[in-house]
């Protein structure tokens, strides 16, 4: 009898639990019954707008060739999360309360199966899914830091992807904020 990858088990356990957590969305301070975008707190929207911001300027330092390091993107994704969790429930306990625990354990030991769970959550939609949109890119700008013991063609496509994430990750604060402006 053929034994199960733990590795897929584990996965499908971390999704499992993303989507248990996503199943009634709540957002602080919004009634379980709203319909339509939820009207952010204006410093919560300019937050946004400083983060995309940050994101861009580090999007912008990767393409000119600079390898981040690890302390300034894992610093940026720590603020960004903190900024999402404090918002979306769903996110705070699939972070555990602890966003800083959650990336050095977690994050650290299961990066993409993490990713997934969070893009999983997202596909939920609903009110916090343009939030956990913004996660997901945060957490997968993460599995592209550049290694400088790595060869350069390995570093130069690490770089490639770290920017893409960084501009997707913007893309969706901009978005997250603009769109709620509207109200």
């Amino acid at each position: 009898m053929k034994k199960p990858n733990l590795t897929a088990v584990l996965a499908a356990l971390a999704v499992a639990c993303s989507l248990a957590a996503c199943e009634a969305p709540a957002v602080a301070g919004m009634a379980p019954h709203q319909e339509g975008p939820v009207a952010w707190a204006a410093d919560f929207r300019e937050g946004l707008l400083a983060d995309a911001a940050e994101a861009d300027t580090l999007s912008a330092k990767t393409r000119a060739g600079h390898n981040l390091s690890e302390m300034t993107v894992g610093w940026f994704v720590h603020d960004v999360l903190t900024t999402l969790s404090s918002v979306d429930d769903g996110l705070e306990s699939h972070f555990g309360g602890n966003i800083m625990g959650f990336l050095r354990d977690r994050m650290s030991a299961q990066p993409e199966a993490e990713v997934q769970a969070v893009a999983a959550m997202a596909a939920g939609g609903g009110q916090t899914a343009p939030l956990r949109r913004a996660a997901e890119w945060a957490l997968e700008s993460l599995r592209h830091i550049p290694d400088v013991n790595d060869p350069a063609e390995a570093q130069a496509r690490d770089r490639a992807a770290l920017a893409s994430a960084l501009d997707s990750l913007s893309a969706v604060l901009k978005e997250t904020a603009t769109s709620h402006l509207r109200n």
